[in-house]
C-alpha cells in the first residue's frame, strides 16, 4: 500500500520510498538501460541517445538493483508510450528459466493487467521494465493504524482470488526457511568475551 500526495493509491506498488539519486550510476548500466528503454518502449525512446535519457538510482531494493529511465523534458511520447519507467535488475537470480523467475514474471503480468500492480512494459533476462510510480511507502505507525491495515487486507484478498496458472502447493514458505536455515549454519560468528560491568556490581552491592 503506497500512498501519493496523501492519497490512496488503488493497486499494490513494489517499489520503494525513496527519490532517484544520480550516485553509483555506470556508463555500461546506463547503456544497458538506454537500449532495454528502446527496443521495450519504443516511440519516442527510440529518438534520444543514451546521454539524453535522464537515469538514476533508485534505493530501496532488498535484494533488487532498481532505476528510474525517463525522457528528456524536451521530448514527449508520441504513441502513448510512458515517459518514465522503473528499471528493476534482479540480484540474487537463480538461472534463467527457473520456477522463481517463471513464477514471479507471471505474478507481475497478472498484477499489471488487473490493475493491482505497476504496469508492465516489458521482462527481459535478468529483469523488468514496469511503471515508475512517484510515491513513499507507509511507516511503521501507519502500517499499525487498523483503518490502513484493513484496506491493506482488502486489496491482498483480491490477489489471493486471483486464478492463476501456479503450482498451489504451498511449498514457498518452508522451502525459504529451509534455504535461509542452511546459510545460517555456514556463518561463522567470532565469539567475543563479555567483560563485567564494575559499575554495575558496585551498584548491586
Amino acid at each position: 500500500m503506497y500512498t501519493h500526495m496523501g492519497k490512496e493509491i488503488s493497486f499494490l506498488a513494489f517499489h520503494p520510498d525513496s527519490e532517484p539519486d544520480e550516485a553509483y550510476i555506470t556508463e555500461d548500466m546506463r547503456d544497458k538501460a538506454y537500449n532495454i528503454c528502446r527496443e521495450f518502449l519504443s516511440g519516442t525512446w527510440k529518438s534520444i541517445s543514451s546521454r539524453d535519457m535522464v537515469f538514476k538510482s533508485v534505493s530501496g531494493g532488498l535484494s533488487n538493483l532498481l532505476y528510474y529511465c525517463s525522457l528528456p523534458e524536451t521530448h514527449t511520447p508520441l504513441y502513448g508510450e510512458p515517459s518514465q519507467v522503473l528499471m528493476r535488475m534482479y540480484g540474487q537470480i537463480p538461472s534463467e528459466g527457473s520456477d522463481t523467475t517463471v513464477t514471479e514474471s507471471v505474478i507481475c503480468t497478472l498484477l499489471s493487467e488487473r490493475n493491482l500492480g505497476p504496469k508492465l512494459y516489458g521482462v527481459f533476462p535478468g529483469g523488468r521494465l514496469e511503471e515508475y510510480i512517484p510515491a513513499r511507502a507507509l511507516t511503521l505507525q501507519q502500517l499499525k493504524d487498523p483503518e490502513i491495515s484493513l484496506l491493506i487486507s482488502k486489496k491482498l484478498a483480491r490477489v489471493h482470488v486471483l486464478q492463476a496458472p501456479l503450482v498451489k502447493e504451498p511449498t514457498w514458505l518452508f522451502n525459504n526457511m529451509n534455504r535461509w536455515l542452511k546459510y545460517a549454519r555456514t556463518i561463522k560468528v567470532d565469539t567475543v568475551p563479555i567483560k563485567p560491568n564494575h559499575g554495575c556490581q558496585a551498584a548491586h552491592s
